[in-house]
C-alpha cells in the first residue's frame, strides 16, 4: 500500500447487482469517495454476456462521474480454482517453480498458460501449507481485453479470498482474536476464519440466493412469491415454512464449519459471525439468523465503518465489502 496511492475504483460484478466503489487511502486510512450499485436483469448470468455487464458499468460510471481509468476487479468464482497444497520450506524461487508444477500437474495446463497467487498459511510440522489461486493466462487476457474494449482500464484481477482479508485487515487492524465472516453470495457463499492479518482458513459452500428463489419457485404455485419474499422477507408465515428446512441447512454447516476450523487449526472460535450480502437488505433475514445460531450475528457494514457519508446507500454498505475491498487491495 503506497501512502499516497492514487483512488482505484473497484468493480464487484455480481450475477444481480452490480456495486462500485472509488476508493484511495488519504493519510494511511482507506476512505470511500463514492460507491454506487445498479441491479441487471433477474435472468443474467455474468458469464453468458460479460460484454454486457461491462457496457452497463461503463454507461452507470460515465453517468456518475466514477473514473474508469484505475480500475480493480473482483473475479467470478468461474475464472479461477483454488487449492490448498503443502511443500517443505524452501527459497521463494524453487518454491514458485513447485507451485507451477504441482498445479500442471493438477489442472494439465501448460506451464505457459498459467497464471497464479499464492498465500502462505499454517506451519504443519517441517512443512508450510499454502493457499494458491490460479486461472489460465488466455482467459485473463480476454477478460481484460473485453474491459479495454469498453474503455475501461483494468489494471487488478483479484480472487475474493484475499480481497476480503485485505478489507478485514483494514476494518479490524486492532483487533487480534479469532474472527468468523460469512459472505452470502448469489450462487455461493464463503465462510472466512482469520486472525490478526491472517487468513487461516476458507470454504466455500452451495449456499445462495438463488437455491432460495428456486425454493421459492419450485414448491408453490403462487407466480409472485419471490417478489412477495424481497418485500416481506422471512416475516411472511407461508415463506417461512417453505424455507425453513434450507435455513436449518445452513445454520448446521455454520456451526460445524466452525467446529471443524476450531479442531484443525487448534484455535479458539470466534465470539461472532460477521456476515455480508445483499439478503441482508431483504426483511427480517439478519433478525432470523440472530435467533437460530448460538453465535451473536454482526452485519458487516463496509461503508458505516469507513464513515461514507451518503445515508441512503450507506444503509446497504453491508453489499460493497469485495468492491471497497479490491479497491483498497
Amino acid at each position: 500500500m503506497s501512502f499516497f496511492r492514487r483512488a482505484l475504483t473497484g468493480i464487484d460484478l455480481g450475477n444481480n447487482v452490480v456495486k462500485i466503489a472509488l476508493c484511495k487511502y488519504r493519510a494511511g486510512k482507506p476512505v470511500v469517495i463514492k460507491a454506487i450499485k445498479f441491479d441487471l436483469p433477474s435472468d443474467y448470468q455474468i458469464n453468458d454476456d460479460l460484454d454486457f455487464c461491462i457496457e452497463s458499468v461503463r454507461r452507470v460510471c460515465n453517468s456518475s462521474k466514477i473514473p474508469l481509468n484505475n480500475t480493480a476487479i473482483v473475479a467470478d468464482h468461474e475464472w479461477y480454482k483454488n487449492v490448498i497444497i503443502t511443500f517443505p520450506e524452501m527459497p521463494k524461487k524453487e518454491l514458485e517453480q513447485a507451485i507451477l508444477y504441482e498445479i500442471k500437474r493438477q489442472s494439465n495446463l501448460n506451464l505457459e498458460n498459467i497464471s497464479y497467487d499464492y498465500y502462505p498459511n499454517r506451519v504443519v510440522g517441517k512443512d508450510r501449507e499454502y493457499y494458491i489461486f490460479y486461472s489460465e493466462k488466455p482467459k485473463i487476457k480476454e477478460i481484460v481485453n473485453k474491459f479495454r474494449k469498453h474503455n475501461i482500464n483494468l489494471k487488478i484481477i483479484d480472487v475474493k479470498e484475499m480481497v476480503s482479508l485485505a478489507l478485514y485487515k483494514n476494518l479490524y487492524a486492532d483487533d487480534k482474536t479469532v474472527k468468523c465472516f460469512f459472505d452470502f453470495g448469489y450462487l455461493s457463499s464463503k465462510i472466512i476464519f482469520t486472525k490478526g492479518e491472517r487468513l487461516i482458513f476458507v470454504r466455500t459452500t452451495g449456499y445462495g440466493v438463488k437455491s432460495i428463489y428456486d425454493i421459492l419457485k419450485n414448491n408453490s404455485t403462487e407466480t409472485n412469491l419471490t417478489e412477495v419474499f424481497e418485500f416481506k422477507g422471512i416475516n411472511d408465515g407461508k415463506i417461512e415454512e417453505l424455507l425453513k428446512d434450507y435455513f436449518s441447512e445452513i445454520f448446521y454447516d455454520t456451526i460445524r464449519t466452525i467446529n471443524f476450523f476450531s479442531t484443525t487449526y487448534k484455535e479458539s472460535s470466534p465470539s461472532n459471525i460477521i456476515y455480508s450480502g445483499g439478503i441482508f437488505a431483504i426483511p427480517g433475514i439478519h433478525e432470523y439468523f440472530c435467533q437460530n445460531l448460538p453465535y451473536t450475528c454482526i452485519l458487516n457494514n463496509v461503508l458505516d465503518l469507513l464513515d461514507y457519508k451518503d445515508e441512503d446507500i450507506r444503509k446497504k454498505g453491508f453489499m460493497f465489502n469485495y468492491a471497497v475491498g479490491v479497491a483498497l487491495r
